[in-house]
């Protein structure tokens, strides 16, 4: 930009002028990154004279002039004015703004027989827009329209200044709309800071699909929030070049108080005549609430509002406004000290800009979306399938109920019950079982024993205190106990079990000698009795060598592998739940909690779900390397393959994740000492 040092005359014989270039370069970065006039002038000026010991002449005010006129040749330009006999002449309303093209409008876009298409399939014509107020774009008491009027004016995408301001004094005394989300008290406490400001915000409508900013779609609030009047206003005025309506979905955070009375409040005798538009009927007119903002509503009366359950809404979320405001409340630091027209000329340029930029991306974002669509395709048409069988159980509650989702097997408590009623079938029909206790018994307390014994040999805790060493003395002497009466009955069923107890005794150390014995494990935390009723066999079907099981009664090596499956399954249902709190705590660990204490407090939380996370892992595996035994590998290992650490994972981004080819991290690594890694083979035939 080149100054001379005079001061600036009629345009015929101009003293300032810039280049086309330094325009071109102010223009992209401030809609790109909102750079302001006057961070780009001084810019150019220390590029120029960076010390400035010399006076400085200041030509801000032309070169704001000028970035002004450019704006609205941009305009005038994006519109294709050029193309047009009367130029810059009788331009409509909207003239200057760059449509959507996938906005169904009657003759553009539309076929011939649109309106009589099937009602099930509608929904392809269905105009779906978003409306929302923003309250950063406030403007200061800052000059006046008689002093700086706009060079567009209902031409672009505010709506007709004149018009606007005599409809909305007619509802002076109007009431904020009300609303029963608690998003309200946020809007309000944008707005309390308004004594000093003539505009305390800007209303928008853009199209809920792609997020276009719509034709006379955007007003100024001069209020400190939204009235009926001002969004009634400014929603007609959008709509109205799409005259002829099949479906119409407004989608807006208080859709529940605005659409109250909708309908009295756009009568003929109290509203403009040129926004006068017929809406559709109750049926194929639909008022929705975003789906980020609806969890803020009550839930009471409030599913018919739900993006998630309406024919025809598909995917899209309609938070598009939300985003699109991100990326215009950059400007509001120099436009609130604006007039009137400057500011509505500098925001008219930059919601032009936002629209340019979706439309000519619009290949590459179809394109992105086609791919996704064809990923998803086969899991959605399953799920469309399902619905269809909703619609059809709907007609006919005869049918079978599509809601109902059948276990996919039995739980370990439910295997319990299942052989407890066949043994009681068998005594009535006259097999008498061997002793009073029956077989499945037997094997449900060697099991019940197993997991105490697997807690006591591997503690989750591992800090040593006088609480926890009693409480483990108790639990051994319950093991001990339990332990010595089921192998009394055990011998019953499986006699080898009493050969292989004295076996068992005689490989233990002597009590009074000072070596810890064969079986001590000399890593661990606490001293180890290989006398102790953790360590001690249970002689289970899988423990047995097959000439040992050989003499025991029929049918003990099935019930135990029905149980083991029952185990599998109990263990898999509570890892998922588990993984589920996990996920959580740490979510709201995440965003809530701030301070030692309350930090420790989840902390302590999580590790207890990671202990229950623990046992539930290496119970499946005990689990199904005792069925590896049992009935060898199979096909059945396809329903219950091996449990990897990568396997387990929660939802969460924040989740710790394990690598198979890497070093475990994360809860797999903690007490790495205490619990042992059961792969296939550990155990085998006791001897």
């Amino acid at each position: 930009m080149h100054a001379q040092r005079t001061l600036p005359r009629e345009s015929y014989d101009p003293s300032t002028f810039s280049t086309f270039r330094a325009l071109e370069r102010f223009h992209i970065l401030t809609l790109q990154s909102k750079i302001t006039a006057y961070d780009y002038y001084m810019s150019l000026q220390k590029l120029t004279n960076a010390p400035a010991l010399d006076k400085q002449y200041d030509r801000l005010k032309p070169f704001l002039r000028m970035v002004r006129e450019w704006r609205y040749l941009k305009l005038l330009k994006r519109a294709g004015r050029a193309h047009v006999e009367d130029g810059v002449e009788n331009i409509a309303p909207g003239g200057l703004c760059l449509r959507h093209p996938m906005c169904p409008r009657s003759g553009f876009n539309l076929p011939d027989n649109w309106e009589t298409i099937p009602d099930n399939l509608k929904f392809i014509y269905t105009l779906v827009i978003a409306i929302n107020a923003n309250f950063r774009l406030k403007r200061r008491a800052v000059s006046n329209d008689a002093r700086d009027p706009g060079l567009v004016s209902g031409e672009g995408y505010f709506v007709g200044d004149a018009a606007y301001r005599e409809h909305i004094l007619q509802y002076a005394d109007q009431e904020d709309i009300s609303t029963c989300t608690g998003f309200a008290a946020m809007a309000h406490a944008n707005t309390k800071f308004n004594r000093g400001y003539t505009t305390t915000g800007v209303a928008m409508v853009v199209c809920a699909r792609h997020g276009f900013i719509l034709a006379n779609g955007v007003g100024d609030l001069k209020k400190a929030s939204d009235r009926y009047c001002n969004m009634d206003y400014i929603s007609m005025s959008a709509l109205v070049v799409y005259s002829l309506l099949a479906l119409l979905i407004f989608s807006y955070d208080i859709a529940c108080q605005w659409e109250q009375h909708i309908r009295d409040r756009l009568a003929y005798d109290k509203f403009p005549a040129h926004l006068r538009i017929a809406l559709p009927d109750d049926a194929k007119l639909r008022f929705m609430i975003p789906k980020y903002h609806f969890w803020g509503h009550t839930e009471e009366n409030h599913s018919q509002y739900s993006f998630n359950l309406v024919r025809g809404a598909g995917r899209t979320d309609r938070e598009e406004i939300e985003r699109n405001w991100s990326r215009h409340d950059a400007t509001a630091a120099s436009t609130r000290e604006m007039g009137p027209g400057s500011r509505h000329d500098t925001l008219e340029d930059h919601f032009q800009w936002a629209n340019f930029c979706k439309l000519v991306d619009l290949g590459r974002s179809f394109a992105k979306k086609l791919r996704c669509a064809l990923k998803g395709f086969p899991f959605h048409n399953h799920l469309w399938l399902q619905f269809s069988e909703v619609e059809a159980w709907e007609a006919n509650m005869k049918r079978d109920d599509p809601y109902y989702l059948a276990p996919l097997g039995l739980t370990e408590a439910q295997i319990k019950a299942q052989l407890a009623a066949e043994e009681d079938k068998r005594a009535r029909m006259g097999n008498v079982s061997l002793h009073k206790v029956t077989p499945s018994t037997i094997i449900v307390e060697l099991l019940e024993i197993e997991d105490l014994q697997f807690l006591l040999k591997y503690p989750v805790v591992t800090r040593e205190t006088s609480t926890l060493v009693v409480d483990v003395v108790d639990r051994r002497a319950v093991i001990r106990r339990r332990i010595q009466a089921v192998w009394e009955v055990q011998a019953v069923y499986m006699p080898t079990v009493a050969r292989l107890v004295a076996s068992h005794a005689q490989r233990l150390p002597n009590r009074q000698g000072s070596g810890p014995g064969p079986h001590a494990n000399t890593s661990s935390t606490r001293p180890l009795d290989p006398d102790a009723p953790e360590r001690v066999p249970l002689f289970l079907p899988n423990e047995l060598e097959p000439a040992d099981l050989a003499e025991s009664t029929d049918g003990l090596r099935d019930i135990e592998n029905r149980l083991r499956e029952g185990q599998m399954r109990s263990a898999i249902d509570s890892l998922c739940v588990q993984l589920h709190v996990r996920s959580r705590l740490l979510t709201f660990k995440a965003r809530n909690d701030r301070g030692q204490r309350q930090n420790q407090r989840s902390n302590d939380k999580i590790e207890n779900c990671l202990a229950k996370i623990k046992l539930s892992t290496t119970k499946y595996r005990r689990a199904r390397t005792a069925k590896v035994v049992l009935v060898r590998p199979g096909s059945w290992e396809d329903k219950w393959p091996v449990l990897k650490d990568s396997d387990i994972r929660g939802l969460s981004g924040i989740e710790p994740q394990v690598d198979e080819d890497e070093e475990p991290t994360g809860w797999q690594q903690a007490n790495s000492s205490a619990v042992p890694e059961i792969a296939e083979g550990t155990l085998r035939p006791y001897s």
